[in-house]
């Protein structure tokens, strides 16, 4: 299914796939040792090569590690670096809903979104930083009738977003903490808190909450979720707007603050350029190229209505 789509940074490319006996040693099964050969016979310890039969996937991309593992081992940096974490949380969930945007355009759905169809990889940009990929596309189809399924079955991953967004700072699901919420109406303020660890926790609340509502056609879209994470990473602090109440006034002050933030970056990504003249492990980053691109296309009635999403 990948291989039919364009080329995109968070969805694996799938140059080939094919079929075929492989060693069990390069499947990371452990070699077995022969049977009905006695200790003391020559050979006896060498383990006999076997082959099984294994599906290969070639791709220019080389994940670094499974989203799942990632997680798992994280659970210690959370607990004693919380900012440093959900900071890297909100960029991966970031990128993966840059992915899930990009899917949509050519109507497929994933089919089968969990932290096991996610990897992560190094940036090739000069500053590095972890890239993202949505991989494992077995499941995935195309929407026969885009418009009328749309809402069902998209909504559905954004749903599985939410429900990721729980894994990801190491909380059970919201429907097994509060089991009553499967079969019964709820609001986003019924869903058991995310715990207030950093800058980032309410702003993935939020998120999480608007992702989970019970009604599919209620829940925050794609493109919106895109923006909001844009926000909790590089947005406006929520004292900005506080003294006013005038929408107009309000997107001017939002205007004030995108050509002050457009500018830091320019300089910032100069910095950066120049930097990399001299060193090489130096320059941009995959975070640097993400802002820049959240403030060359967000406008301020976009990020005004954003705002008042997260901040109300």
């Amino acid at each position: 299914m990948s291989r039919s789509l364009s080329s995109h940074p968070n969805i694996l490319q799938v140059a080939s796939v094919f079929t075929d006996d492989f060693p069990e040693s390069v499947l990371g099964i452990e070699p077995r040792s022969p049977k009905n050969i006695r200790d003391d016979e020559p050979g006896c310890s060498s383990p006999v090569e076997v082959f099984t039969e294994s599906t290969a996937v070639v791709t220019n991309q080389v994940p670094t590690a499974q989203v799942d593992n990632y997680v798992k081992h994280a659970k210690e940096i959370h607990e004693f670096l919380p900012e440093k974490y959900e900071h890297d949380v909100c960029l991966l969930l970031l990128q993966l809903f840059q992915g899930l945007q990009h899917l949509d355009l050519y109507h497929i759905v994933h089919g089968e979104l969990n932290m096991e169809s996610l990897f992560l990889s190094e940036s090739s940009l000069p500053g590095k930083g972890s890239q993202l990929i949505i991989g494992n596309f077995a499941s995935a189809k195309v929407q026969a009738d885009y418009e009328e399924s749309a809402t069902l079955e998209n909504k559905r991953q954004e749903f599985d977003v939410g429900l990721m967004i729980y894994e990801f700072l190491h909380e059970k699901s919201p429907f097994v903490v509060k089991t009553q919420l499967i079969t019964q109406e709820y609001m986003p303020s019924d869903l058991p808190a995310l715990p207030q660890l950093s800058q980032y926790s309410s702003g993935l609340n939020k998120i999480a909450g608007e992702l989970l509502r019970r009604n599919p056609s209620e829940r925050l879209s794609i493109q919106k979720a895109i923006v909001a994470l844009q926000c909790v990473l590089w947005g406006p602090s929520v004292s900005l707007l506080c003294d006013v109440t005038e929408e107009s006034m309000q997107e001017a002050k939002l205007k004030t603050w995108l050509d002050l933030e457009r500018a830091k970056a320019v300089n910032t990504v100069a910095e950066k350029h120049l930097a990399a003249l001299f060193q090489d492990d130096q320059g941009i980053n995959l975070e640097d190229q993400l802002k820049c691109q959240f403030l060359s296309e967000i406008t301020e009635a976009a990020l005004l209505e954003i705002y008042k999403l997260l901040h109300t």
